[in-house]
Order: structure tokens, then C-alpha cells, then sequence
């Protein structure tokens, strides 16, 4: 019928937790680079920190909630639950981009039924260059609810050999898209639909399967220092330096897996960690708008990247605040 893997405790991974939150960061300062162009490019391959995330998110799914789906989860109560935790901040990041919508798009009108209204809800825009005007970064979290929806209806149940075939499936496409636009910077625009569900198709089944085959056996603690200091540097690399979507496929293939492993190895600094973890997905969620409202202002780049994180951190200090709550409301009931 289906390969699961054992359930898992209940612990939260250090390092995961660790190299989410530099993952996050290099995704700032890609895009700080971008709007404000004096800024230096220290990040210029930081797009591939979506597959190291999408990665993650189907390690961590498959960790989290297969066991759970076996004994009658069901894939509704799943998806509701990716939906909740993923959708506020989101929708914070897009209304604060509002102001900047015409500014984004050089389109002097918002389209409300056709931009607007879809992508408050976590839905892509058809009739923009972008899937997500309204905040860029949000097409990796669609495709990745996409994949949780799928994982909760189908994957769960699947063999291991069937995760594989999907994903070696989704890699002959990703590449060809690749190998046309001369890397694996895709599934944000418009026309590029099927090609980030090839992207995600990918990694996210690479991450239920390195779940079920390795689980959270650790290697030694010195290769959590070096997953530390490997995944920044890997962002550093210059297309100049090698051909674009080589690099890229050999950052999927190796370098994400090998990550990973290395992250799993990490068990001291908990607290730091957990901060970095806390702090990835508001500061991914928000940080684009929040250094239009920095540009806007005249604030430096430095400036921004530190807004940004002082934001995220407010926004992770609430969302803390409802969990907290939500738990102790439960325990009431």
C-alpha cells in the first residue's frame, strides 16, 4: 500500500531552524540588491534558496503530518492547517505593497477582480507579468501549498519509488526550462506556471524522500558547521563563474540533500536557532514591500535589510502570540 516512515518526536530540528533563517536572509539581500542597485550583489544565486526551502517543507511535511494522514489526518484538515499557518503574513506582505502596486507594474490602474483580489488570497494573477504583483516572493509559497494539497490527496500514499519517479519526472521539465531561460530563476512570472510545478515537483519529493530514507539519524557535529558556512557561500557564486542552470541543477541535486544531512548534525545553539527559524518565514513574507517603504523613504540599504528584520521580528513575536494562545484556548475546551 504506502511506505511511512515512523512517526517522529515531537522536537524541533536545530539546524533546519538554523539554515532556514540564513536562507531567508539571503533572499533580502537578493532583493535589496535590486532596489537599491548601489547595493552590492552578495547574494546573486540566493533565488535557489526557494529549492532549499522547498526541500525542507516536504522533509518537515512528510516528518510532521505522515504518520498523522495515515491514521485519518485527512488531506482537508492538512491543507487547512498549511492555509492558516501561511496565509496572515502573507496577506500583510501584500497589503503593504498597495501603495506600490502602479509603481511595480507601470500600470496606472489596479485591476482588483484580476490582480488584487486573487493574490490576498494566495492565488496568482493571470494578467501580470507577475504571478504575485502585489508581493513578489508569494509565488514560492502557492507552489508550495500546491505541493502540501497534493501531498495530503496523494503523495503520503505513494512508495518511495513513486516519489522518485515524480520527481526525476519533474526534473527532465524543470531542466528544459531551464536550459531556455539559462537558469532555475522560474515559476514567478507569468507563462511559468507548469515549469515552477516541475520546480517544486522536484525538490519537495526530494524532501519526503530523504525523510523516509534517512529520518534524523545525525552525522557528526562538525558537518553542521560546515552546512553553516556552505549554504551562504553557495548563494555567492556568479553566473559568470559557471554556466548558469549547471550550477543550479548541481545545487538541487547535491548541494540541497547534503545540506540538509549537514543541518541535522547541528544540535547546540538552540536558542539562536530557533530565532533564525522564528524570524525566516515573516522576514521572506514581508521584506519586499518593506524596502519599497524604505526606498520611499530615502533610508540606505543597510538600513532597509535592518527594518526588515526588526519588522519580521514584531510579526514573529504576534504569530508566537497566537500559538500560544490558540494552545491554551484548546486546553480550556
Amino acid at each position: 500500500m504506502t511506505l511511512i516512515a515512523l512517526p517522529s518526536t515531537s522536537a524541533r530540528l536545530t539546524g533546519l531552524d538554523a539554515l532556514r533563517g540564513v536562507a531567508a536572509l539571503a533572499v533580502v539581500l537578493m532583493h535589496t540588491h535590486a532596489l537599491f542597485p548601489s547595493f552590492p550583489d552578495y547574494a546573486p544565486k540566493a533565488y535557489l534558496a526557494v529549492d532549499f526551502f522547498f526541500v525542507l517543507s516536504g522533509f518537515v511535511m512528510a516528518r510532521t503530518y505522515e504518520h498523522r494522514l495515515a491514521k485519518g489526518y485527512g488531506a482537508g484538515r492538512f491543507f487547512a492547517a498549511r492555509y492558516h499557518r501561511l496565509w496572515p503574513t502573507m496577506l500583510l506582505g501584500a497589503l503593504l505593497f498597495l501603495p506600490f502596486l502602479n509603481e511595480a507594474t507601470h500600470d496606472p490602474d489596479w485591476h482588483w477582480q484580476s490582480q488584487v483580489l486573487p493574490n490576498l488570497l494566495l492565488l496568482p494573477s493571470l494578467s501580470s507579468d507577475n504571478l504575485f504583483p502585489l508581493n513578489v516572493p508569494a509565488w514560492s509559497i502557492f507552489f508550495e501549498l500546491v505541493a502540501n494539497l497534493i501531498h495530503g490527496l496523494v503523495l503520503w500514499r505513494l512508495r518511495l519509488r513513486w516519489i522518485a519517479a515524480i520527481a526525476l519526472l519533474s526534473l527532465i521539465g524543470i531542466v528544459q526550462a531551464a536550459m531556455t531561460l539559462g537558469n532555475f530563476d522560474i515559476g514567478s512570472a507569468h507563462g511559468q506556471l507548469l515549469a515552477g510545478l516541475f520546480r517544486v515537483g522536484v525538490t519537495y519529493c526530494m524532501g519526503i524522500a530523504l525523510w523516509r530514507v534517512w529520518g534524523e539519524r545525525r552525522l557528526h557535529g562538525y558537518i553542521g558547521l560546515l552546512a553553516l558556512l556552505a549554504l551562504p557561500l553557495a548563494f555567492t557564486v556568479s553566473d559568470n563563474a559557471l554556466h548558469g542552470w549547471i550550477y543550479d541543477l548541481g545545487f538541487v541535486l547535491l548541494a540541497c540533500p547534503l545540506l540538509m544531512l549537514g543541518a541535522l548534525a547541528i544540535s547546540r545553539g538552540t536558542g539562536l536557532a530557533k530565532i533564525s527559524g522564528d524570524l525566516s518565514f515573516p522576514l521572506y513574507a514581508v521584506h519586499y514591500p518593506i524596502l519599497y517603504w524604505c526606498r520611499s523613504y530615502e533610508l540606505g540599504p543597510w538600513e532597509s535589510v535592518l527594518v526588515c528584520a526588526l519588522i519580521a521580528a514584531l510579526v514573529a513575536g504576534v504569530q508566537n502570540g497566537w500559538q500560544i494562545t490558540s494552545r491554551n484556548r484548546s486546553s480550556t475546551i
